[in-house]
């Protein structure tokens, strides 16, 4: 078998589908304005929006040279609302989209997730899925907390629906930053390496590197200056390789601002820099952001900026046929 095309190349998480539609609704002429259109409903100056279309999104994607979007399918509040989840899946697979499932998996109860992520997956035709686990993430009030055999027996149950091919874990960007005895991230992910087709760590740029990446690593400051997008990809991809992780990596980018983070022009400035600095693409197999869009995300901005990237033309390495 071979890794899933869904891995492979440019793409995109999409975060809310309703919300994502809703975002790309005026494309290419514009974009939906998010928070100025909940203001103007508020003081009744414009009726909500009595449909969504797809349309848009699609069209947007294959704009900026896609070739996979990952469709959230559950989180901690339950699974996403089925009429535009469906209504999104259809859309980007008849548009020749390879789309992938992805679900938050905070441990709390493995099962569920479990249960959840095959069941939305049959119910979307979805034959892929990512699984989105950071071991000390706070959410939802607790942190993200596994036990070693409950992770193995998600990921088993995974593997047993999807196949290894065609299953991959969204994580952490840099593992030694997140790991302690608490949450062994580190272990977590070696206990699991030979069942996934890949990692997907989550290299958001901020104004990253910082010391705390030169001091987690021991890499220096000469070989991956700070404040850096591409320098901060290229140390998050060396510190997986660095742990003995040779697995697939996808790498999920920063098209979001906010968080206490750097400004939203900023990020966009960044995110454009990346674009045209960046040149490992060798390295891994696939690129692809977080997230698609709502008013906080994926701006036309960005949006401009990856049409004129063609990051889909990139030299990506080529998956290699993994071994049973």
């Amino acid at each position: 078998m071979a890794t899933h095309p869904a891995f492979i190349g440019h793409g995109t998480f999409c975060y809310l589908p309703d919300v994502t539609m809703r975002h790309y609704r005026n494309y290419p002429s514009g974009l939906g304005s998010g928070i100025l259109d909940r203001v103007r409903r508020f003081l009744n100056l414009a009726a909500p929006p009595t449909a969504i279309d797809p349309a848009g999104f699609v069209r947007a994607v294959k704009d900026m040279n896609m070739s996979n979007v990952w469709v959230r399918l559950f989180g901690l509040e339950g699974v996403m609302n089925p009429a535009p989840t469906r209504q999104l899946v259809d859309a980007l697979k008849s548009a020749g989209i390879n789309v992938a499932g992805w679900g938050y998996c905070h441990g709390k109860d493995w099962e569920a997730e479990l249960d959840h992520a095959i069941n939305q997956s049959r119910t979307y035709g979805l034959t892929a899925f990512v699984a989105d686990i950071e071991p000390g993430r706070l959410l939802g009030g607790t942190k993200s907390r596994w036990r070693v055999n409950d992770f193995v027996r998600l990921v088993d149950g995974l593997v047993d629906e999807f196949s290894r091919d065609n299953l991959g874990i969204s994580t952490w960007p840099v593992l030694k930053i997140q790991d302690s005895a608490e949450f062994p991230s580190i272990d977590l992910m070696r206990h699991v390496a030979d069942r996934v087709a890949m990692f997907a760590p989550q290299a958001y740029w901020m104004g990253y590197p910082k010391q705390v990446h030169y001091d987690a690593t021991g890499f220096k400051e000469t070989q991956y200056p700070r404040d850096d997008p591409s320098s901060f990809v290229r140390l998050v991809v060396d510190s997986w390789r660095a742990l003995g992780f040779d697995q697939h990596l996808v790498v999920t980018g920063q098209a979001y601002w906010g968080e206490g983070g750097p400004s939203r022009s900023i990020l966009e400035r960044k995110l454009r820099e990346f674009t045209t600095s960046y040149v490992e693409w060798h390295k891994i197999i696939g690129f692809n952001w977080w997230h698609a869009g709502n008013e906080l995300a994926m701006s036309r901005p960005m949006i401009d900026a990856l049409v004129s990237a063609k990051l889909g033309q990139k030299p990506f390495a080529t998956p290699r046929e993994l071994v049973v």
